[in-house]
């Protein structure tokens, strides 16, 4: 869809997904994309306009990466897109800063009893980033769903990156869920997503029409 609105050239990491090994999945995903910032004229690419995109687990990767990227000064990227990203490594629920956590969890298949591997992994919650970095990070498009025990975390994310200095548009999803990009294919919130995320990407604030 994102390939097909904008002409960009989309390459997906077949990752493990398993949280067995999370912080070698996080490695293996950061130099794959090292490689791919150094060898984008292979695809026929332009270095200067390669971005990062995530959804869940795979948006705390893709910000980790980012992160990470601007730390060593490895590589840069133009943008990042995270879809109700998980930013907050800590394994809090009742007694989490978070509402979304206490009032969501376990219900609509997200149990965060379930992610103890990632919260308990030698990983670095994006969410605990000095500002010096946040303030460096790309443009940043962050999507968030009403019903989702992230939700909040990830809008408190979006807050500490524009109190930064960074530039980052959040985008709420009222009434829905975590996964609905993956989850409900051809949904009008769907669709509205890979909108928002193709006029992100090529910088156009009108419909994109299919």
């Amino acid at each position: 869809m994102i390939s097909s609105f904008t002409g960009y050239k989309l390459i997906a990491i077949d990752y493990t997904a398993t949280l067995e090994h999370i912080a070698e999945t996080f490695n293996t995903c950061y130099e794959v994309t090292k490689w791919i910032t150094q060898h984008a004229e292979q695809f026929n690419g332009i270095i200067s306009d390669i971005s990062i995109c995530g959804g869940s687990i795979g948006g705390a990767i893709a910000t980790s990466i980012t992160i990470n990227a601007l730390k060593k000064q490895d590589f840069t990227l133009q943008k990042q897109i995270l879809f109700y990203p998980i930013v907050d490594f800590s394994d809090k629920i009742e007694d989490s800063d978070f509402l979304s956590r206490k009032m969501y969890n376990g219900k609509y298949g997200i149990d965060l009893n379930h992610l103890t591997k990632l919260f308990h992994s030698t990983l670095h919650s994006p969410l605990s980033t000095i500002e010096t970095i946040l303030a460096k990070l790309p443009d940043t498009l962050i999507y968030t769903a009403e019903y989702d025990p992230f939700s909040d975390e990830g809008e408190a994310y979006a807050e500490k990156i524009q109190k930064a200095g960074g530039q980052v548009k959040l985008v709420r999803f009222d009434g829905n869920i975590h996964g609905f990009m993956q989850s409900f294919p051809g949904s009008p919130d769907y669709m509205r997503g890979f909108e928002v995320t193709s006029e992100f990407l090529v910088k156009e604030e009108k419909e994109v029409h299919m």
